[in-house]
C-alpha cells in the first residue's frame, strides 16, 4: 500500500471501493461488507481459506464468539463442514485436538475429539464420534458414539480395555454406579465390588454375583458378602411367592404359606413325603413309604395280632395289655353278703371279711384268706382258704390289719349301736387262719352308720396299729393308738380326735420315709379333703400322738353323700418333699386327686386332678396305690357295672394313663350297705377288689385286677401278627398298623381295653402315639402325660 498507483486504485473515481491487498491476502468487500482472508470473494462478514492461528501471551480468551440475536433459536453456533465433492462412508468429519509441549519442548496431543461419517447416504446419514485421551504417552479411546446401522447404535466408554474405573455420583452417594476398570467388576452403592455385580444396601449387607464361586462351581451364582469381602452374609429373597426355573419351565416353588411345590403350584397333600424321579426327571409327591421299623423276639405268652407289646427283663415280649384281669371267685356261695373289707397281708396273700346277713345263717360274721398264684393274672388265679365263721354278730363296721413284726393280723368289728369294738387275731399257714387271740374294748359314742366309718393300718417305724373310728358326739375321728403282741393288744392310754366338727370318712397313712402318721377327713362343713399328721412316740399303753395343723388340701367343694376316701404315701413322685396323695369323690360323677407334700407335721398342698367317673361313682369312689406301677387304681360302680381305671400320681400333676374296663356288670348294694374295696399287696404289680355280685342272690365276690399290666414304662412294639407263647414274632416300632389307613397324618393313636392301637379314643382309649400317613403310625412315648406334657 505504499505504492501510489494501489492506494489511487483504493479510492478511484470517488465511488465505494474495496481493499485488496495481493489479490487475495486480504481482500475487504465494502459492499457487502465482508472480509475474505486467502480468498477475492468472501461468503460471509469473514471468510478464511488456509489456515488460522490466534495467539495470546497471557490466559486472555483466545477466540471468543458471540451472538446478539434475541429470539429462541440456538445462537452462536461453531459448525465445522467437510465440504467433499466425494463424502464416503467412514470419511472423518472433522476433529478438535487439545495439545501442549511435553517435557522436551515437543508438541503433543493430549485429548481428541473426532467424528466420522459412518453412512453417508442421503435420508439414513449415521455418524460416530470418539474421544481420545493420552494414558503413558498413548491415546486411547475413552468414550464414543458407534451407529453401524439403525439396531446397533451404542455409547461405548473405554474401547481400548484400559484401567480406567467409571463412576456415577446420585444426590447421596459418591458411588452410586461405579465400573472398577481394572478388575472387570460393577459396583452399585460401593467402589469396591467383590464380585463381577455388587450392590451394597448397607454395612456389611451386600449382595453379590460372580460368574466362578469355588462352592458351586464354575456357574455364576449371587450370595451375601460383607463390605470388604472377607466373609459371607446372609441374604433373603422376599415374593408372594418365590419360583425357580431351568430353561424355559418353573422347576421348584415357595408358596405364600410357605408351602413346597414342584413345577409350579403343586403342593402335594397333608403328609406326603418327596420322592426322587432319579437323575433324569424332578421329584414328585408321594405317600409316605410303608416300610415298617421292625425286630424280632421271643413271645411271653401269647399275643394276639395288633396288639401293644412291652419287654421284660429277660428280653422276651409280652402282652402290654393283657385282656384277661382274671376271673372273678365266689368267696361263698348262697348268701346274701354286704359290708365286704379286704386287706393285703403279703404280696400274694389277702384278708377278706364280710357280713352274710342271710337270716338262715347262725354265724353272719365271717372272715378267709385269698391267695393269689404266683406270676401273671390269669383266669383261674386267685384262691379262697377254709372260711373262718367268727360268730353270730352282723358286723356294721369291720376291718383288719397285718402286724409284719408279730406275723399277726388284728380283725376289728363292732356291731350296730354298739359302743364296743372287737378284735381277733390270727397267725395264718397258706390260707389257713389259726385264732391266737381276741378281746374288746369300749368306745365311748362309737358311731356305726357305715361301713367305712373304722380304719387299721400299721405304722412300721413305731411298730404300732393305728384305729381310726368315728364318734357321734361331735362327728369326730378318734385316733388309738395300739401296741400289738400275739395275743392281746395294748392300747394307749390316750385316744387322739381329728376332723372336728363332724366328719365323713377318715383314713390313714403312714410317711415310710419319716415315720409320720398322717390322716385325712372330709368335713361335713365344707365338704372339703382336711389333712393332718402326726408323729408317734413311746410304746405299750404310753404310746403317743402329736399331732400338727390341719390343712384343706382339696380347694374346692366334694361330695357330701359320705363317701370313703383314701389316703396315699407316694414317695416315687419326686416332683415334691415326702409326697402324699388323698383320693375322694368331688362329686357324684368326678373323683379328686390331691397331691400335697409333708416337711415333719407341716402339710404344704401341692396340685390336684378330677377324672370323670360316671353319674352316681361318687357313692363307691375306692382305690389302692400301686407302688411298683407309680399308680392308683380307681374303681368305682356305674349302675350295675364295676369299673376301674389307673391314675398316675407320680408326674406333678395326677393324670389319667389307662383305660377304663369294667370289672363286673352285676354288682349290688351301696356304700351304705357295702363297699367295693380294692387292695395291693405289699410289693406286687396287681390290685385285688372285692365286691357283692347279684344275679338274684348277693355272692361276696373276689377278682384280681390285671390292668396293672398296662405300664407303658416297657413298651417296645405292636404285632402285626398273632405270636404264640414261646415262638418269636415280628414287632413293629413303626409302620403300618391296623386301623390307621384311613386317619389323617398327626392325627392321635389310641389304645384300647383289649391293647389294640386305633384311631378312635371311644370315650376312655388312652393317646399313645400319633398316625404318620399312608396307613402308618409310631408309638412315641411311654404314658399319656409323657407324651402331651401334662
Amino acid at each position: 500500500m505504499t505504492r501510489a498507483r494501489d492506494l489511487g486504485d483504493f479510492i478511484a473515481d470517488g465511488a465505494a471501493a474495496e481493499l485488496v491487498v495481493d489479490t487475495t491476502t486480504l481482500v475487504v468487500d465494502s459492499t457487502n461488507n465482508r472480509v475474505g482472508i486467502g480468498t477475492a470473494s468472501p461468503a460471509t462478514a469473514l471468510d478464511v481459506v488456509g489456515n488460522a492461528t490466534i495467539t495470546v501471551a497471557d490466559n486472555s480468551d483466545a477466540l471468543t464468539i458471540v451472538s446478539t440475536d434475541a429470539d429462541a433459536n440456538a445462537g452462536p453456533i461453531l459448525k465445522l463442514r467437510r465440504n467433499s465433492a466425494s463424502p464416503a462412508d467412514n470419511d472423518l468429519i472433522g476433529a478438535i485436538d487439545w495439545t501442549s509441549e511435553n517435557s522436551d519442548g515437543d508438541e503433543h496431543d493430549f485429548l481428541n475429539l473426532t467424528a466420522r461419517m459412518r453412512d453417508v447416504t442421503a435420508g439414513s446419514e449415521d455418524v460416530a464420534y470418539a474421544w481420545t485421551a493420552y494414558l503413558n504417552g498413548t491415546g486411547r479411546e475413552i468414550q464414543s458414539f458407534v451407529n453401524t446401522d439403525a439396531s446397533a447404535a451404542s455409547m461405548v466408554f473405554n474401547e481400548d480395555s484400559q484401567d480406567i474405573d467409571f463412576r456415577v455420583e446420585s444426590n447421596g452417594n459418591a458411588n452410586m454406579l461405579f465400573v472398577d476398570g481394572g478388575n472387570d467388576r460393577v459396583g452399585v452403592g460401593t467402589a469396591s465390588p467383590t464380585g463381577t455385580l455388587t450392590v451394597n444396601l448397607g454395612t456389611d449387607k451386600n449382595v453379590s454375583y460372580s460368574g466362578s464361586v469355588g462352592e458351586v462351581g464354575s456357574v455364576p451364582c449371587l450370595f451375601g458378602v460383607v463390605d470388604d469381602g472377607s466373609s459371607l452374609a446372609s441374604i433373603g429373597f422376599r415374593g408372594t411367592d418365590i419360583r425357580f426355573a431351568t430353561q424355559a419351565a418353573e422347576r421348584f416353588r415357595f408358596g405364600s404359606s410357605g408351602q413346597l411345590g414342584i413345577g409350579g403350584a403343586t403342593y402335594g397333600t397333608s403328609g406326603q413325603v418327596l420322592t426322587s424321579g432319579g437323575s433324569g426327571a424332578a421329584p414328585t409327591w408321594a405317600d409316605a413309604a410303608s416300610t415298617a421299623i421292625t425286630f424280632t423276639a421271643q413271645a411271653d405268652g401269647a399275643i394276639d395280632a395288633n396288639r401293644m407289646a412291652g419287654i421284660e427283663s429277660n428280653g422276651k415280649m409280652k402282652a402290654l395289655f393283657n385282656v384277661s384281669s382274671g376271673s372273678s371267685i365266689n368267696v361263698e356261695v348262697a348268701t346274701a353278703a354286704r359290708r365286704i373289707q379286704i386287706s393285703p397281708v403279703t404280696e400274694n396273700l389277702y384278708f377278706y371279711a364280710w357280713d352274710a346277713s342271710n337270716s338262715s345263717i347262725t354265724n353272719h360274721n365271717k372272715v378267709a384268706l385269698v391267695q393269689k398264684s404266683t406270676g401273671a393274672v390269669s383266669a383261674n388265679s386267685l384262691t379262697v382258704g377254709t372260711i373262718v365263721e367268727i360268730n353270730s354278730d352282723q358286723p356294721r363296721l369291720n376291718d383288719a390289719v397285718y402286724d409284719p413284726d408279730n406275723q399277726r393280723i388284728t380283725y376289728f368289728w363292732a356291731t350296730s349301736g354298739s359302743s364296743t369294738i372287737n378284735y381277733r387275731m390270727y397267725s395264718f399257714s397258706g390260707t389257713t387262719l389259726t385264732q391266737t387271740g381276741s378281746g374288746s374294748f369300749s368306745v365311748t359314742n362309737l358311731s356305726t352308720n357305715y361301713p367305712g366309718y373304722m380304719e387299721a393300718t400299721y405304722n412300721t417305724t413305731h411298730n404300732c396299729i393305728v384305729l381310726i373310728y368315728k364318734t357321734t358326739d361331735d362327728g369326730a375321728y378318734q385316733i388309738q393308738l395300739i401296741d400289738p403282741g400275739t395275743t392281746s393288744l395294748t392300747l394307749s392310754s390316750n385316744t387322739y380326735a381329728f376332723g372336728n366338727y363332724n366328719s365323713y370318712t377318715g383314713r390313714s397313712v403312714e410317711c415310710a420315709a419319716t415315720g409320720a402318721h398322717v390322716f385325712t377327713v372330709q368335713k361335713v362343713s365344707d365338704n372339703r379333703a382336711y389333712v393332718r399328721a402326726g408323729t408317734i412316740s413311746g410304746s405299750g399303753s404310753s404310746l403317743a400322738l402329736s399331732l400338727g395343723t390341719e390343712v384343706d388340701v382339696s380347694t374346692s367343694d366334694g361330695y357330701g353323700g359320705n363317701p370313703p376316701m383314701a389316703i396315699f404315701d407316694v414317695p416315687e413322685n419326686t416332683n415334691y418333699t415326702n409326697t402324699m396323695c388323698v383320693q375322694h369323690a368331688h362329686s357324684t360323677s368326678y373323683a379328686k386327686y390331691c397331691l400335697f407334700s409333708l416337711s415333719g407335721t407341716t402339710i404344704t398342698a401341692r396340685t390336684q386332678f378330677t377324672p370323670y367317673i360316671a353319674a352316681g361313682g361318687g357313692d363307691c369312689l375306692e382305690g389302692a396305690y400301686v407302688k411298683t406301677k407309680g399308680f392308683v387304681m380307681q374303681t368305682w360302680t356305674q349302675s350295675n357295672s364295676y369299673k376301674q381305671r389307673p391314675i398316675d400320681v407320680t408326674a406333678a400333676t395326677p393324670v389319667e394313663t389307662g383305660n377304663e374296663r369294667t370289672i363286673s356288670g352285676s354288682v349290688s348294694g351301696s356304700h351304705g350297705t357295702s363297699r367295693t374295696p380294692i387292695a395291693n399287696g405289699p410289693g406286687s404289680d396287681y390290685c385285688v377288689t372285692g365286691f357283692v355280685y347279684y344275679t338274684g342272690s348277693t355272692y361276696p365276690k373276689a377278682q384280681a385286677i390285671a390292668q396293672v399290666d398296662e405300664n407303658f414304662d416297657n413298651w417296645a412294639g405292636y404285632t402285626e401278627s398273632a405270636v404264640s407263647d414261646g415262638a418269636t414274632g415280628t414287632f413293629t416300632i413303626f409302620g403300618p398298623i391296623s386301623g390307621v389307613t384311613s386317619a389323617n397324618p398327626q392325627s392321635f393313636l389310641y389304645v384300647q381295653d383289649d391293647g389294640q392301637v386305633t384311631t378312635s379314643s371311644n370315650g376312655n382309649g388312652a393317646k399313645c402315639g400319633i398316625a404318620n400317613g399312608g396307613g402308618n403310625g409310631i408309638i412315641i412315648r411311654s404314658r399319656e402325660h409323657d407324651l402331651y406334657g401334662n
